[in-house]
């Protein structure tokens, strides 16, 4: 099947492997599989293959085995599951992103998927500043509200909802000054544009009044009758207002950057040689570099064995369980050379991808501290075929995690690659630093071996925060030196 998409000009070294595979598929015998580099290798050829051809997007099949890394035989196909919260794209996906710059078309998938995850992001907004709007005046009404020498004025129910228009407002202002977004007014010029600068740097200067006012009420409450679940909910409220202001201006910067990538591939492509302008040099080379991230990743982990190592091409545990069709026997021994896991009932998991991400920043903070992410957004995240770990692509600005994480164990794919986004978007040294402190041996051990150890704690520390358990010392340790970063993000506690 596979032979028959590829053509009859494979290179030997592939169809070597293809051998090896199909032979490893009639034996079920693991000492005959490719090596994980091989395998590697195979897909690679594969993707070039299909994307040289003129066809505008991959096939159905093409795109399958592109994605997961599986040939499924007889048109059966895995379901996809993902939010339009945030940007995911599958390599074939992001392959035809680069296609698109090409031709010259204005949107993209991931231009497309931007605006949804910021549509998205911006409804969360609405949602919690109408839950905000309930609660606020119902306390300033009642409890009042602490006035700045201590004092308790009961507000009138027009003055209540002045004062929730401001502190919603103010939040927005304030998250987008640090966030560093520039509206569209602050390029002209005039006498109105020079009020209203005042006006919001105004507000920025008495927003910490605001929330230590706000903050006090608790306090108020618990005088009055003992009850300050409200009071707790509406400052649980207005953080997270707070920190989902942060992240629609972040994704409001990712269209932009987005937006920029393709402009630079479009030029790349107007300027190739005229053999590269189907598949430009470029791709080929970021393709190549996405591999060695990818390998890298996977060689620190322990227990590496002789096929261990980063292999896109999904390989079924032992005694898997094959899937076969009638009109796939008859063509012989080479049908099923790429092949399904073994299906298991595992069951929905625990919190989906979208969530796991939200998650992850919700106790990570800092994330949104570093300067990357507030001048242009945080990273894409690209989904690889087979036993991807979980890393971050400095030069492709993308989080690279395993195709399976959409419907399986997403939070453990997700926490090694922001792992490693913290640690290579630490420009400053500040990160390295600190970490070589507190595992000790900074100087004799090696920058993988720290970087390795560094995703493994803070792995530890984000978990423990989010599912309980005790985390280890030295996890314990990075997660407050970390906590002081996300401070900014942060109105309370």
């Amino acid at each position: 099947m596979l032979l028959g998409m590829i053509g009859g000009t494979i290179p030997e070294d592939h169809r070597s492997t293809l051998n090896q595979l199909s032979l490893f598929n009639r034996t079920g015998d693991f000492t005959l599989l490719p090596t994980a580099q091989k395998l590697s290798s195979l897909h690679r050829y594969l993707v070039r293959h299909f994307a040289d051809e003129n066809s505008a997007f991959f096939s159905l099949e093409q795109r399958v085995i592109v994605d997961t890394g599986i040939c499924f035989p007889g048109g059966i196909f895995p379901e996809m599951q993902r939010s339009d919260a945030i940007v995911v794209r599958t390599l074939s996906e992001w392959v035809e992103d680069f296609r698109s710059a090409v031709k010259g078309e204005e949107r993209s998938n991931a231009l497309l998927q931007a605006d949804r995850a910021l549509a998205s992001a911006e409804s969360r907004v609405k949602r919690i500043a109408s839950r905000i709007s309930m609660m606020f005046p119902l306390l300033t009404t009642t409890l009042g509200s602490v006035a700045a020498d201590g004092r308790i004025v009961v507000l009138k129910k027009e003055r209540a909802r002045m004062l929730t228009d401001y502190l919603l407002e103010s939040v927005r202002i304030v998250a987008r000054a640090a966030m560093r977004f520039r509206e569209p007014y602050e390029e002209e010029t005039g006498e109105e544009t020079g009020r209203k600068h005042f006006k919001e740097r105004r507000r920025i200067a008495v927003f910490s009044k605001l929330m230590d006012g706000i903050h006090r009420l608790k306090r108020v409450a618990n005088e009055e009758d003992g009850s300050d679940l409200i009071v707790e909910r509406l400052l649980s409220s207005i953080d997270s207002l707070y920190l989902e202001s942060l992240l629609v201006f972040a994704f409001s910067k990712g269209i932009t950057e987005a937006s920029r990538r393709i402009k630079l591939f479009r030029q790349y492509a107007e300027n190739a040689p005229l053999p590269a302008k189907a598949f430009p040099d470029l791709l080929k080379k970021e393709l190549d570099r996405m591999y060695a991230v990818v390998e890298r990743a996977a060689k620190s982990l322990p227990g590496e064995t002789e096929h261990g190592g980063y292999s896109p091409v999904v390989i079924p545990e032992p005694e898997p369980q094959i899937i076969e069709h009638e009109e796939l026997r008859e063509g012989g021994g080479d049908q099923n050379l790429f092949l399904s896991q073994k299906k298991t009932d595992s069951g929905p998991p625990e919190r989906s991808f979208a969530n796991s991400f939200f998650d992850i920043i919700s106790v990570d903070r800092g994330l949104l501290s570093i300067p990357k992410v507030r001048f242009r957004g945080f990273p894409g995240i690209l989904l690889l075929p087979g036993n991807a770990v979980g890393a971050y692509d400095k030069v492709g600005d993308l989080l690279l995690v395993p195709h399976s994480a959409l419907n399986n164990r997403p939070l453990d794919a997700l926490l090694p690659a922001f792992a490693s986004f913290r640690w290579l978007s630490d420009d400053s040294g500040k990160t390295l630093n600190m970490w070589g402190d507190i595992a000790g041996g900074r100087g004799a051990r090696s920058m993988p071996e720290l970087e390795a150890s560094f995703r493994e704690a803070y792995c530890s520390w984000v978990k423990s925060e989010l599912e309980g358990g005790e985390a280890v010392d030295a996890a314990k340790s990075l997660g407050a030196s970390l906590k002081e970063d996300g401070g900014f993000a942060r109105l309370f506690g």
